[in-house]
């Protein structure tokens, strides 16, 4: 692509940040610069390859709702402090959602 992707980000990045978000778009049309075609088909194929063999990933009952449960908790303590009200308010949402039982 020659110096298009370079001055395509320093030029998107000039539009976002001015001349600072030139220099860090020019910096990053660069190295985006620097990947052939070749490249990036290489990876692709690679990463077809690690998901053929990781595709018998053993999954359980109750994965996704732990993964939610995880996620609010994060979320609830991102402001340094847990309000009971952010609690009750997931534990509705999820006894809405899955049950009592679950």
């Amino acid at each position: 692509m020659g110096n298009f992707t370079k001055w395509l980000g320093a030029g998107l990045g000039f539009t976002l940040g001015g001349p600072i978000g030139a220099a860090i778009g020019f910096a990053i049309g660069s190295f985006v610069d620097g990947f052939s075609e070749k490249d990036l088909l290489l990876e692709q194929g690679e990463y077809k390859k690690q998901t053929q063999k990781n595709s018998h990933v053993n999954t359980q009952s109750g994965d996704f709702e732990m993964s939610l449960l995880v996620l609010a908790s994060i979320v609830i303590k991102s402001d340094g402090k847990v309000d009971q009200r952010e609690l009750d308010y997931v534990r509705t949402q999820f006894v809405g959602m899955y049950g009592k039982e679950r």
